[in-house]
Order: structure tokens, then C-alpha cells, then sequence
């Protein structure tokens, strides 16, 4: 609208009236007073989400990440994992910040206005319902102006497709890159992204064309379908993930509350993992002796051997370019030409096993330490003192030592287990009221998506609280099922989150690209749930979300027919066969063995893994049972070289005993 016409706006509203039954008898006898909250607290509530979300972002980072191994990739993580999290701390306010919207338009659209329309309100009239002792729409209080959200989402969104199709997959090749200098890595890295940009990028331009002249688009058009290819790809995959931990998470939780069960699956990941261990140090001396093949091969005069002499460094415990001499170095396959290229081959093959047994061995000590900590749980469970006393050396400092034993015996034995027990039973109608709203979120007359019900009857009344928390719970558990999947399917066991800051960057980086690939789609699919996007269902109300107007709408795949029926289908397949172990049982008939506590295959893994856990505990008792902090330093140190010890060493040794 033009200046003028704004100006006039004013009289026209002193002269507009609206009947309170015209206007909607839900607002009639809501009263004004405290309904305009202020800017000030509004603007507050909005930065005070993006001050916590930092401050949150940070904190995980610094107990995963080592902020001083790569300044590079500590701030592309935090930016990605940063503006994922953002996105479920806002949405809440969005949404209730929409119902405020809705409010306001039936009161101003009453009669024809400037700026009604079947889609919304393109007119600002919160100053006018201010003014209007006729308006009876109370502001949120985490109410923000009309313009803010949408920009705040374009600066969110743009930013995390730029970090996870181009920034992230960019960084991980030139960090697991086997070249040694910077522009050598980067152009490694450019070479290997290439090949897979150029193949999509040609299949994506031909169908971005394809649909711009079959619907005449224009440039803004454009935009939205790329938006909508990404959201395509990462509803597809939610699938698959949120049909998985819609099951899994709450099943976790009753596994905690069930101690006893909770042991044999660590007796039996202890079994496979050291068979893990076994196989990764064997690959580990496979790529050493080439390294040492090409160290006898390579003399000290020829221009190679500063290659040579870096991966050496990696390789082989305390060796020195300066004292360790040619000779010292056998000499295989004398015919052999050794390049820059060949060298670099090597040098990644180096990187990569290293970085697969530091993993192996991370993980194993984390294991064994939450194995031990469940016997000293069994073992002080009858003390009539009820004093917790760890059985493997550890001991209580402080001004509390005196109470700490009764506190954490109170905690371990007493409180522990129920709070698991009603984490779970929370996780299952979580669950449950999830797959129904998934299964049902299509009917809208009548409705029976428990969120659309929930969500709208707060927004009828204003209660714009309850709306937010509901939001931020569902989307939060949400999240937790969907990227717990990442960490638990035996495809992504390469990547690994291990607290301590023993998290290497690739696993980093690949937990940012899949956070900002699926954080979008995951809350565009609640956001259909909830029955707010009207490209889906007939919504309750006629103003859409900032969110949808900036990310697009959930109808993305609109060639296919039926999109709605056979999204919520093929969920439910997933969770039912996840609830059956399907796909372990599956798995377990091509020797891949999962747990399964009916199965006689893994009865035989718990056993094996008792007898390892039972030989780390004696091992632990003869020395005294080392803090969390020096295994890890051992797991460090066991990475280089082949005859590196640590707590990983150990437990293959161990495991080909047990064989």
C-alpha cells in the first residue's frame, strides 16, 4: 500500500466497527488490559532463544569437539549445528505468533479491507487492533513484528544449504584428503566433489527447466522448486529415520529402566567391538608395512622423501627424519615407482585406518567404562548403609564427600531406574500420538490429528503459551528420534559422537550436513501435522506460518499421486518392522549379527563379551581403575603405529584369547 493510503488507515479505523458476533464470540469478554506486552519483552523473549540456542550449540561442542584441534571446522560445525537448533527454539514463536495473526484478520476482515485476501493479511493491523476498542486479540508475549520472522528464516535457511551442499562435503574431503599441502588438498577435495555436483547438478538443471516451462516460472518460482528438491530429499529420508526412532527411542529408555538387559547388550556390543578392533588394527600393519616398503624404497636425497618423512610421523611411534637412517627401513618390490600421487594414496589410507581404530578404541572404553559402572550399580544395590562406593578405586572429593555416597546411592539404586521408566512411558505416547497424527494428518473434516486438536483449541483460546511449549516438546522429540537413527544404523557406524572431546572432524561434519539437511523438512512435516499448511489440509485458520512462506510447503512431490497416503504407509512399515527386529533378524541371516535378547546367536556374543569385560576388570583391579581422562589419552596414543597400546590394544588381545 502507498504511503497515503497508510495514513488514511487510521480514520478508516476510527469509523470501522465490527459486531462482537460478526467479530467472533470467542473474543468478547477477553479483556485488554496486559494484552499488548511490548516490544521491549517481545524483542527480549527473541533474542534471549538465539542468545540460549548459542550457548546450548557451544556446549555440545566443547563435549564432543575439541575446539583447538581445527578453528576451521569448529565454526562451520557450530554455524550448522547453530542454525539447526535455532530452528526449533523460533518455530514455537511462529506458530503462536500465526494464531495471533488469524485473530487479528477475522477481526479486521470482518468487511471488505485493503489487504484481506483467501490467503491471509497482507496488511499489518496490529496498531490498528491496539487502538480498537473493538479488537479484543491479546499479542503473545514472545510476539515479534510482521517482517522479522520471515527474515530471520531466509538468513537460517540459505545459510545451512550453502553449509551442507557446498561448505561441509567440501571440508570433509579435504580433511580425510592424502595430500600435503593446503592447495594440494583443496584441489583434491574440489576433484572428488566435482564428479558428484556435475552428475546431480546436470540431472537437477534438466529438471529445473523442465518444470519451469511446463508451469511458466519465474525467477522467484525457480527458487521455491529448489527449495522444494531439498525438502523432497530429506522428507524421504524421514521416513526411514523417524519410522526407526519412533520405536527405538522409547524402547532405550525401558532397556535403561531393565538393568539386567542393559548388561548383556554391553557384554554383546564388548563381543563385536572387539572384533572390530582385531580387524582394524590388522588393516592398520597392512598400510604400515607399505609405508615402510616405500620409506626403504625412497632415499633421503630423492625430492619425495619429505612425503615420505610426514607420513612416517603418523605412523611409526617416535620416529625422527633426523637420527632414523635409510637402512633402518626394509626394501620391498624394488621395480616399484613411487609419485607424488601414489605417496598421497598412501598417506589417505594412513589417515583413514588411524582414524577407524582411534574410533574402535573410543568407543571401547566408553563401553567399558559404562559396564563397570552398571556392576558397582549391582554390587551396591543391597548395602544396608546405603553408601555407594565404587568396587575399582574411584573415590568422592570436595566439601560434599561426606553425603555424596548416599546421594548417588539414593540416585542409582532408588530414583534412576523410575526416571527411565517414566521417560519411556512419555516416549511411547509421544510415539503413539506421532503415528496417529502421521497416519490421520490428511482428514481435516473431522480432524483428527492430535496435534492440529491440541495446537488449535489453545490457539481458539489464546493460549499462546501451551502453544510454544506443545511446539518446542513435539519438535524436540522429534529431533531425538529422527538423529539418533544417524548414530545407531550399522551404514553410519564410520561416524561416531564420543564425548571428552575425542570426536574426530569427520564425524563432526557429517553430523552438521545431516542436522541441516533434515531440520527443515522435519519441521515442515509437524507443521502439517498441526494441520498449518494449508497446501496439505484445510486448515483451522487463513494466515500461513512465516516458516512455510520461506521454506515452502510439504506438497513437494506433487507428481507423485496420493503423496499423503503413501508418506504415513511406508512409516508405518518402518516402525512395525523395527518393532519386530525385522531388519536385525534380516541382517542376522547374511552374518551380520544384531542384538536380539531371544536369539541363541546372540547369547553366544554376550558370553564372549562378559569374558572381555571380566578380563578388562581384573586387569583394572591389579592397577587400580584409571580415570575416563587418561584411557582416552591411551586411546590417543594407541592410534600411531602399529604397536600402539590402549585400552583398544587390550581388548583385542583379549578377544583373539577368548577365540
Amino acid at each position: 500500500h502507498s504511503k497515503k493510503k497508510k495514513k488514511k488507515s487510521p480514520t478508516a479505523a476510527g469509523a470501522f466497527t465490527v459486531e462482537p458476533a460478526a467479530a467472533g464470540t470467542r473474543h468478547t469478554n477477553r479483556k485488554r488490559a496486559g494484552s499488548p506486552p511490548g516490544s521491549t519483552m517481545s524483542a527480549g523473549i527473541l533474542s534471549m532463544d538465539i542468545i540460549v540456542t548459542a550457548l546450548l550449540t557451544w556446549f555440545l561442542l566443547r563435549k564432543y569437539g575439541d575446539p583447538k584441534r581445527s578453528w576451521a571446522v569448529t565454526a562451520a560445525v557450530f554455524v550448522a549445528w547453530y542454525f539447526s537448533f535455532v530452528i526449533i527454539f523460533i518455530l514455537p514463536l511462529d506458530v503462536s505468533s500465526t494464531y495471533y495473526w488469524h485473530c487479528v484478520r477475522e477481526w479486521y476482515c470482518t468487511t471488505p479491507q485493503p489487504g484481506c485476501s483467501d490467503d491471509g493479511l497482507e496488511y499489518d493491523a496490529s496498531s490498528l487492533c491496539d487502538a480498537s476498542e473493538t479488537c479484543h486479540c491479546s499479542k503473545p508475549y514472545s510476539f515479534v513484528s510482521r517482517d522479522t520472522l520471515p527474515s530471520f528464516w531466509k538468513v537460517v535457511y540459505w545459510s545451512t544449504q550453502i553449509l551442507t551442499w557446498l561448505v561441509l562435503p567440501m571440508m570433509e574431503s579435504y580433511m580425510s584428503a592424502g595430500d600435503f599441502t593446503f592447495w594440494q588438498k583443496t584441489k583434491s577435495s574440489i576433484k572428488e566433489n566435482a564428479v558428484v555436483y556435475l552428475s546431480m547438478g546436470t540431472l537437477l538443471l534438466i529438471f529445473f527447466i523442465y518444470i519451469a516451462i511446463k508451469n511458466h516460472l519465474s525467477a522467484n518460482g525457480l527458487e521455491q522448486v529448489m527449495i522444494a528438491a531439498s525438502n523432497t530429499w530429506g522428507l524421504v529420508l524421514l521416513v526411514a529415520m523417524l519410522g526407526y526412532g519412533l520405536v527405538d527411542v522409547p524402547r532405550f529408555l525401558f532397556r535403561r529402566y531393565n538393568r539386567k538387559l542393559t548388561m548383556r547388550m554391553y557384554q554383546f556390543k564388548a563381543a563385536k567391538l572387539s572384533s572390530e578392533l582385531i580387524d582394524a588394527r590388522d588393516q592398520l600393519n597392512k598400510v604400515v608395512d607399505d609405508v615402510k616398503a616405500a620409506a626403504g624404497a625412497i632415499p633421503p636425497s630423492d625430492s619425495l622423501r619429505k612425503y615420505v618423512n610426514i607420513i612416517l610421523k603418523k605412523c611409526v611411534d617416535d620416529y625422527n627424519p633426523d637420527t632414523d637412517t635409510f637402512s633402518d627401513f626394509v626394501r620391498r618390490d624394488k621395480d616399484m615407482v613411487h609419485s607424488r600421487e601414489s605417496l598421497a594414496k598412501l598417506h589417505k589410507k594412513i589417515i583413514k585406518n588411524k582414524l577407524v581404530l582411534n574410533r574402535c578404541q573410543c568407543q571401547w572404553n566408553h563401553l567399558v567404562e559404562k559396564a563397570l559402572d552398571l556392576e558397582d550399580v549391582f554390587k551396591n544395590a543391597d548395602k544396608a548403609d546405603r553408601r555407594f562406593i565404587p568396587v575399582y578405586g574411584a573415590t568422592y572429593s570436595g566439601y560434599f564427600a561426606n553425603i555424596q555416597p548416599t546421594v548417588k546411592w539414593y540416585w542409582s539404586i532408588m530414583i534412576e531406574p523410575y526416571v527411565f521408566l517414566v521417560l519411556g512411558v512419555f516416549g511411547t505416547l509421544m510415539s503413539l500420538a506421532v503415528i496417529w497424527s502421521e497416519v490421520l494428518f490428511w482428514k481435516a473434516q473431522p480432524t483428527l490429528s492430535i496435534y492440529a486438536i491440541i495446537i488449535h483449541w489453545a490457539g481458539s483460546s489464546e493460549e499462546y503459551f501451551n502453544i510454544e511449549l506443545m511446539t518446542f516438546i513435539t519438535l524436540f522429540y522429534l529431533c531425538v528420534c529422527a538423529y539418533r537413527v544417524i548414530f545407531q544404523l550399522r551404514v553410519f557406524d564410520f561416524y561416531y559422537l564420543v564425548p571428552h572431546q575425542q570426536t574426530d572432524s569427520a564425524s563432526l561434519l557429517f553430523s552438521a550436513m545431516f542436522l541441516s539437511r533434515l531440520t527443515a523438512p522435519l519441521c515442515l512435516n509437524f507443521i502439517s501435522m498441526s494441520h498449518l499448511d494449508d497446501h496439505v489440509t484445510t486448515t483451522n485458520i487463513a494466515v500461513t506460518t512465516a516458516f512455510t512462506q520461506v521454506m515452502g510447503h510439504m506438497d513437494v512431490v506433487a507428481f507423485v499421486k496420493d503423496f499423503n497416503v503413501y508418506y504415513p504407509i511406508l512409516m508405518i512399515v518402518v516402525s512395525f518392522g523395527t518393532l519386530f527386529h525385522l531388519g536385525s533378524r534380516v541382517m542376522a541371516l547374511f552374518g551380520i549379527q544384531r542384538f536380539l535378547d531371544d536369539d541363541e546367536g546372540s547369547e553366544e556374543f554376550v558370553n564372549e563379551g562378559k569374558a572381555l569385560i571380566n578380563r578388562e576388570k581384573r586387569k583394572l583391579q591389579r592397577n587400580g581403575r584409571p580415570s575416563l581422562d587418561s584411557m582416552e589419552s591411551g586411546s590417543r596414543r594407541g592410534g600411531r603405529g602399529a604397536g600402539g597400546g590402549g585400552g583398544g590394544g587390550e581388548a583385542a588381545t583379549a578377544a583373539a584369547a577368548a577365540a
